[in-house]
């Protein structure tokens, strides 16, 4: 029997070396659809800006969306209709309106103490229709309460002629407007 101390042992096993696996990669940043997200909500947003921003130069400049009584009527109203020639030496406004957006010139009609202008730079020839109360044979008006629509006032001269226009109903602007004119067309077939 041999003795097992006399013979040499094997060397010790050892395992080949490895290094660690190395982590998983972290991910950094958002996932794709995140980023879409991000990115429709930037451009709704830029969107709305862009709309709220138009929407309030046009509230800035452009006129009301109701009948105004003629010492309220911004100062810049009054020089542009007194530059188109259409008021007389100490001719009074009492009530104004306009269905433009921005440019009053697209449409607006006056109510003075001396007549009815209803002026549109759209109407062929003449962009102004004067219309003295004296020329008035008949009045008539079809109210409209709706927020979408205005109210409609009908002249009838008295060459037969009929003459339509628009009043905005909003806070009452199409009756104070209309009233104004019937009373102002009494008060002058009374005069005659």
């Amino acid at each position: 029997m041999r003795n097992m101390s006399q013979t040499p042992l094997p060397p010790p096993f050892q395992a080949p070396h490895y290094s660690p696996a190395p982590p998983p990669p972290r991910r950094t940043g958002l996932s794709p659809a995140a980023k879409v997200l991000i990115g429709v909500g930037i451009g709704v947003g830029v969107m709305v800006f862009v709309v709220f921003s138009i929407l309030a130069y046009i509230g800035m400049k452009g006129p009301d969306t109701k009948v105004v009584p003629g010492r309220q009527l911004p100062a810049r109203f009054v020089s542009e209709i007194q530059g188109l020639n259409l008021l007389e030496q100490r001719e009074q406004i009492e009530f104004f309106y306009s269905d433009a957006l921005m440019d009053i010139k697209d449409g607006f009609y006056l109510l003075t103490d001396r007549k009815v202008i209803i002026y549109s730079q759209y109407y062929y020839g003449d962009p102004a229709w004067v219309i003295p109360f004296s020329e008035i044979a008949d009045l008539s008006v079809n109210y409209d309460d709706s927020f979408w629509a205005d109210s409609l006032i009908s002249i009838t001269l008295t060459d037969e002629t009929v003459a339509t226009f628009p009043v905005s109903s909003e806070a009452g602007g199409d009756k104070r407007f209309y009233n104004a004119l019937m009373k102002k067309w009494k008060a002058a077939q009374g005069e005659s």
